[in-house]
């Protein structure tokens, strides 16, 4: 009964089904997994934000395109996707932190097991699928904020780094990013049913407090990283698998989208509130 509850005993079995191979056999290789290179993620985002400024362009002079169908199940699909990856995380970390401790379930080369990276890896393909999510905005001739597509382009760059860095603590920053997804796009399928929705700036502040945890986070593994090997005589938990270019990147481009989610939540839910103007009563003659 335990085993068909296993969301990773499922994904296993579609994998075997789809490629014909062992879970057991995936492999995260540069070059070979396709979309697996640098080159390719920042490619394919530059040619991202090229197509929808020119559908914004085009759009400009026509009639919105909407489907509310096909938004509603785009929105479904991707909070139980979300739902289940983050699941798939949960059952195969959670016992490794628990039987070998936190550092070595964010640290160790060990708990980078070929289940966990193919999970990284689904995660990061789906960050393309959501590049849709901007569609719906230009066809609809909806606000595109800067926000919006500088996350969604430097979240799948910033996946890519990761897994070519095999950073096995990155599985912390994705599980917390696939919580919030579950609980974003579930407000968004709600909204399809006209369902009004009192919670919805509690998603930004979910949203900033994921960042704070992950810069928290890599700040920590990155100074045991530094001390252990360059510091040796500083206090630190042993190596941490990885690189500074990745714990580098990742940080600050984190950093930013603090900064501008900060921002977002301040010009949205923190208005000033405008004083209603009194009308003197006219005097008599």
């Amino acid at each position: 009964m335990t085993s068909l509850l296993s969301v990773n005993k499922w994904i296993g079995v579609a994998y075997e089904q789809f490629t014909g191979q062992s879970i057991e056999t995936f492999r995260f290789i540069p070059g070979t997994t396709t979309l697996s290179t640098f080159k390719q993620s920042v490619g394919f985002c530059a040619a991202y934000v090229c197509v929808i400024f020119s559908i914004k362009y085009i759009m400009r002079e026509r009639k919105p395109i909407e489907s509310k169908f096909l938004f509603r199940i785009h929105n479904l699909f991707l909070s139980v996707l979300s739902l289940t990856l983050l699941l798939g995380f949960l059952e195969e970390m959670i016992p490794a932190w628990f039987n070998n401790g936190f550092f070595y379930a964010v640290c160790s080369q060990k708990a980078l097991t070929p289940q966990v990276e193919l999970l990284l890896y689904i995660n990061y393909l789906t960050k393309y699928y959501e590049l849709i999510d901007t569609l719906f905005l230009v066809f609809g001739k909806k606000d595109l904020k800067f926000l919006h597509w500088y996350h969604h382009a430097m979240t799948a760059i910033l996946c890519q780094v990761q897994l070519e860095s095999e950073t096995i603590t990155s599985w912390t920053v994705v599980s917390l990013n696939l919580f919030v997804h579950v609980v974003m796009y579930y407000y968004y399928f709600l909204t399809t049913l006209n369902i009004r929705v009192w919670w919805k700036k509690y998603i930004t502040v979910i949203q900033i407090i994921q960042f704070v945890l992950d810069i928290t986070i890599i700040s920590l593994v990155s100074y045991t990283y530094i001390a252990y090997n360059y510091h040796p005589t500083w206090i630190n938990w042993g190596n941490c698998h990885g690189n500074l270019w990745a714990a580098s990147f990742g940080a600050g481009l984190l950093a930013s989208y603090l900064l501008l989610f900060i921002k977002f939540f301040i010009t949205t839910y923190n208005k000033p509130k405008v004083a209603k103007k009194t009308v003197e009563p006219k005097k008599e003659q």
